[in-house]
């Protein structure tokens, strides 16, 4: 009976070839070997595809992003929050978008807005929802990695530290410190490449509880906006995508039929 062994290392694959007898508990060794080829990494050690990847994680970003921005332009225009997406210049939606978000936000935890008043903030929570608490909840075991992302951190904790001192929302902090000056605003992004650390960071929950005193203060003013309406507009403005397999999702093993797929290192 001849056995193959293979042994599959980072930058070698060994193998060896062996003829046993287990009924006369002999053997001999037929042919064995090791083939060694160059790692996949440059001089430095950046692996070669890593310049490759980041740009694939990018290109799925802003898929995800444009998927979720037309579906909730189309839950809300199915409601009548906004109208029917065009890219016409003079269109209707186009009018509506050019309308400055933040102020709207200040006005409608106070007094009631129009219809598409209120769905061109709800468009401008889910282009700016910010990060989740892991990116700047934790600002003394945040690792900074360079000067910008300090700056970055530096700014998120300044925006929680006023948000809590104030209690008022993101967007009434933004109203205040960028207002609409005529037909225009200053600029709440700063120019590249300076971006990261010109602009505001804050965290996913202030925007979820912007959203929160938002729709309860605009509820009693439109009967659209139910209960079951916004779960599901809240979802798609805040749900992301999980940072895990589930086991569920894995499928089965193709050499042994109806069994499930084994640990990688077994």
């Amino acid at each position: 009976m001849r056995a193959w062994g293979i042994d599959i290392g980072t930058t070698s694959i060994g193998w060896a070839v062996i003829e046993h007898e287990p009924e006369l508990s002999t053997g001999q060794i037929l042919g064995m070997g090791v083939r060694i080829f160059p790692e996949a990494r440059d001089p430095d050690g950046t692996p070669l595809n890593q310049a490759w990847r980041r740009k694939r994680m990018e290109r799925r970003q802003l898929r995800r992003r444009r998927v979720r921005r037309k579906t909730l332009n189309r839950a809300l225009a199915e409601v009548g929050l906004l109208p029917p997406f065009s890219k016409d210049k003079n269109s209707e939606w186009a009018s509506v978008m050019a309308l400055p978000p933040l102020p709207i936000r200040e006005r409608g935890l106070r007094e009631p807005v129009e219809p598409h008043e209120f769905g061109r903030a709800l468009y401008h929570l889910a282009k700016r929802r910010h990060f989740r608490e892991r990116e700047f909840g934790d600002s003394d075991t945040l690792e900074m990695e360079d000067g910008d992302e300090k700056a970055a951190g530096d700014a998120g904790d300044q925006t929680i530290t006023e948000i809590k001192a104030s209690g008022k929302t993101l967007g009434e902090l933004l109203a205040e410190r960028f207002p609409v000056q005529g037909d225009r605003r200053r600029r709440i992004r700063g120019p590249v490449p300076s971006r990261r650390t010109s602009g505001i960071h804050a965290l996913r929950s202030h925007v979820e509880a912007e959203f929160e005193r938002l729709w309860s203060a605009q509820a009693p003013y439109n009967p659209i906006l139910s209960d079951a309406l916004k779960a599901h507009i809240f979802d798609l403005v805040f749900a992301q995508k999980p940072m895990f397999w589930r086991k569920n999702t894995l499928g089965q093993c193709r050499l042994m039929p109806g069994e499930d797929l084994a640990h990688r290192g077994s």
